[in-house]
Formats: C-alpha cells, sequence, structure tokens
C-alpha cells in the first residue's frame, strides 16, 4: 500500500483489479480522489472512500497495459492509504 498524496506506475494485466482504499481516522478520504491514467494519459477511473475507514472499488475492462493512479492529497493526506 501507500501512504498519502502521491502516485505510482503499475503494469495491469488481470481482467479486473481492486483499489482497496484506507483511512485512519475512520472519516473517509476527506476531498482525496484517486485517478487512475493509461499511458496517453486518459484518465480511466477516478474515486474516492466516502466514509469510514476502508472500501473497496473493482475496476474491470481495462485494457492490459500500464497505468499510473495517483491520489490526492485532501484535508489529512497523513490518514489516507490505498492499495491495489
Amino acid at each position: 500500500g501507500v501512504d498519502g498524496g502521491g502516485w505510482r506506475r503499475r503494469q495491469l494485466t488481470g481482467v479486473c483489479w481492486v483499489v482497496t482504499m484506507y483511512d485512519s481516522y475512520g472519516d473517509g478520504w476527506n476531498n482525496a480522489v484517486y485517478t487512475i491514467t493509461d499511458s496517453k494519459g486518459e484518465v480511466q477511473a477516478t474515486g474516492t472512500l466516502e466514509g469510514g475507514s476502508s472500501g473497496m472499488d473493482e475496476l474491470c475492462g481495462l485494457a492490459i497495459g500500464c497505468y499510473t493512479i495517483s491520489v490526492s492529497e485532501g484535508e489529512y493526506p497523513s490518514e489516507v492509504s490505498w492499495e491495489i
């Protein structure tokens, strides 16, 4: 997983992937948003943790290739973490 805002690049090779989002305080991501872009820089998915301490988004139908996921800081970046 990754703590706080930031980005990672990963090659996705499966049919579906899950973005698991965590918030250490338990009140959601407070305006932090993840954005997944393809190698052309086109946004393929976005999401956030609306509330609670964890949540998952299932992403299906992405073409095999390299993607970048970035997570904005929101109001409390030290509370935010995620994994794929």
